[in-house]
């Protein structure tokens, strides 16, 4: 796993471990915790073979399927599996799959062609320095009387 990728695991976790406070799966549609989620990503990591630019999009619950919902008792253990989807920007590609939780293994894992995952704050901030960096932009503000670009919010 990269440094980068490893960097983004450990920030997504520090951030849920701040935020979480669901119990350990009292139900079988309970939101992954924080380490169903780093372990759904390092499954991603090792076995899903993407490239040092990937980031995740998306770790979240792939709900049991209807019969074993149905079926549910309090106390019983429910096999934890988790939808992932991963984005390459270095080559344009969307990933998604499933991830089981309780068995380390990756289930299925594929190229979505044509898709395009959501963005991230680091693309928005991103857009709006390259913006704010453009010389016709900075002129069309001036005209303005704008030249304090701190002061102006770029939506990309």
């Amino acid at each position: 796993m990269s440094q980068r990728r490893r960097n983004r695991v450990d920030q997504v976790v520090n951030y849920l471990s701040s935020v979480n406070t669901t119990p350990m799966n009292s139900h079988p549609l309970d939101p992954l915790n924080e380490k169903e989620i780093a372990k759904a990503a390092a499954i991603i990591n090792d076995q899903a073979n993407l490239d040092d630019s990937a980031w995740f999009e998306t770790i979240t619950l792939e709900e049991p399927d209807k019969d074993a919902l149905n079926s549910f008792k309090p106390g019983q253990i429910i096999e934890r599996r988790a939808y992932v989807c991963c984005y390459e920007p270095a080559n344009n590609r969307t990933f998604s799959g499933i991830a089981n939780i309780d068995s380390g293994s990756l289930e299925s894992w594929h190229h979505v062609p044509g898709a395009q995952a959501r963005i991230v704050s680091e693309e928005f901030v991103a857009g709006e320095k390259l913006v704010k960096a453009d010389p016709r932009f900075r002129e069309a503000c001036a005209l303005r009387g704008i030249t304090d670009l701190s002061k102006v919010l770029v939506e990309t």
